[in-house]
């Protein structure tokens, strides 16, 4: 019986810089490898800590509510993480327009604009101040889709990103397993 990979690898250089890696993109176990990541490095490290580099390098994306709940242990409440656009399956309106926000507690997604009621499931969030020092990122030509949208929420929130311009995506698509194919729902 193999242990299966960690979709996140952190370690801390000599500076005391956390080097948080996407390893696989961003997969169904991001959220709980991320948070377990930054907790060893903290338990081990504690205030030798200077700071956190997401990498987000060769990230061709992936489970979006993965990428929102990594996002929301940077986010401070009530912060909108992501607006969407999908098609609306009624066909009229063609589109309908949505926000990602945070709670004190969950992720939820809410007609533009509005602060409720949620619609869906809401994701669970990763705990407060799991990072609790400065962050970045570093990006690349490779850093596509749920990448690009962590990347673009931390340019919205003035957090610094470094490297080249990303993919350059900008979608999200709608996985049917039972139908083994991939649909584009939303911008």
């Amino acid at each position: 019986n193999r242990k299966p990979l960690s979709s996140v690898l952190a370690s801390m250089d000599p500076e005391g810089l956390v080097h948080i890696r996407m390893n696989q993109g961003f997969t169904e176990t991001s959220g709980a490898d991320f948070k377990r990541e930054i907790e060893r490095i903290k338990s081990e490290n504690g205030n030798n800590i200077k700071g956190y580099i997401l990498d987000l390098r060769q990230n061709r994306g992936g489970v979006l509510d993965e990428s929102l709940r990594i996002l929301s242990a940077v986010a401070p409440d009530n912060s909108i993480l992501l607006n969407v656009r999908e098609r609306n399956p009624k066909g009229t309106p063609p589109y309908l327009d949505f926000e990602y926000r945070l709670t004190a507690d969950s992720i939820i997604k809410v007609a533009k604009g509005t602060t409720g009621p949620a619609i869906g499931a809401s994701i669970p969030r990763l705990p407060k101040g799991l990072i609790d020092k400065p962050i970045s990122a570093l990006v690349d030509g490779f850093s596509a889709s749920a990448s690009e949208i962590v990347a673009s929420a931390f340019k919205d929130w003035n957090i610094p990103i470094y490297g080249n311009k990303t993919f350059g995506k900008g979608t999200v698509q709608t996985f049917y397993r039972d139908k083994n194919f991939k649909v584009t729902t939303a911008q």
